[in-house]
């Protein structure tokens, strides 16, 4: 009301020259907060205790989000990493390029001597793309002990970036990375869990729950690969209807996103699908989800990565267990209108 509005009005100031003072004169915290107020469109710098307070030019109640433009304010984020670098590193393991990926990260990583915020950020990036190369390697044929070290190196990594991310403050953190480097340690706990019979998911659980809450906060498509990673927990513990059910939702959840042919991740979820479906001995049902995630991996990272050469060689031999024949100069992965439908009825049993 208008008391409330008098008090705002008394205590309002003009943004500090720094830019990371909160606007509240008797609050003697700083903050890296950039909000926006939507009624008002009024960029403007609130801590966490004054952010819902009320808008800095009409001092009235409103609604607020983080804008985009608080990323450039945070000490860590203001001195992103070179772009170019994290982009050639996944060019390098989609094109199979491991040992190469391998070098070139241990390079960057041995040259970083300080504790800088740009130093920690380049850090947490860099062990997270080392565990998404180890986590490639383990896609190349080979005997499963290899694929198991590779696996549990690739975990190790990603738990490095987890702890480097969590040197930073509230507020000054890589939310998305952080979130993405909690769903990859989970989702490899959970997949070393099932190849070695381990059934103790709690951090598992946790992290990846954490990861979600982060996700949904910042509105971010990503939070689907989320409910994916939650699905593999419960198939490791043996809860097959309720992973198939968290797949399902993680695939609705892509194809809401408009991210269903640009996530690797939304590839795997229709590939998690296919593993519950054999696991409940439904091979035949099984068949059209593996031939949506070779379809959608091999349209994101090309022909001859690993993970789409497994695929299809899963796919391959399955249709050859099932005794299907494809025609002359026909993929395997062609899919029938029967069983676009039956993806379809499955995403919507309603309908």
């Amino acid at each position: 009301g208008v008391a409330a509005r008098n008090r705002m009005s008394s205590i309002a100031e003009t943004v500090s020259s720094d830019g990371e003072h909160c606007f509240v004169k008797t609050c003697s915290f700083r903050s890296r907060k950039c909000v926006l107020c939507l009624n008002h469109q009024q960029k403007t710098f609130l801590c966490k205790r004054h952010r819902y307070k009320g808008c800095c030019r009409c001092h009235e109640p409103g609604t607020y989000q983080q804008d985009a433009a608080f990323r450039s304010q945070s000490p860590a984020a203001g001195h992103q990493p070179d772009r170019g670098l994290l982009i050639q590193l996944k060019g390098m393991v989609s094109q199979g390029k491991h040992d190469a990926a391998c070098d070139l990260i241990d390079h960057h990583l041995s040259v970083l001597k300080d504790s800088s915020p740009s130093a920690r950020l380049l850090k947490a990036q860099l062990y997270l793309e080392k565990g998404n190369v180890f986590h490639s390697m383990a896609g190349v044929p080979g005997a499963q002990e290899e694929k198991s070290q590779s696996l549990q190196k690739a975990c190790d990594a990603f738990r490095t970036s987890v702890e480097v991310f969590e040197t930073f403050a509230w507020g000054e953190r890589d939310e998305q990375g952080y979130a993405d480097a909690l769903l990859s340690e989970a989702n490899l706990e959970a997949r070393l869990a099932r190849l070695l019979g381990h059934q103790n998911l709690t951090q598992a659980k946790k992290k990846a729950r954490t990861a979600q809450k982060i996700l949904n906060r910042l509105e971010c498509s990503t939070k689907a690969t989320a409910i994916r990673v939650l699905g593999v927990i419960w198939l490791t513990l043996g809860d097959l209807p309720k992973a198939k059910q968290l797949f399902l939702a993680a695939i609705r959840a892509f194809r809401t996103s408009g991210k269903e042919l640009e996530s690797i991740w939304s590839a795997v979820a229709h590939w998690n699908v296919h593993l519950v479906l054999k696991d409940l001995g439904k091979n035949s049902d099984s068949v059209p989800w593996l031939k949506r995630a070779t379809m959608i991996r091999e349209h994101i990272e090309g022909p001859d990565a690993p993970y789409v050469k497994m695929y299809r060689e899963s796919l391959d031999g399955l249709l050859k267990q099932l005794g299907y024949e494809k025609t002359k100069n026909q993929k395997s992965e062609a899919m029938s209108r029967g069983e676009w439908e039956a993806i379809d009825l499955a995403l919507n049993p309603g309908h």
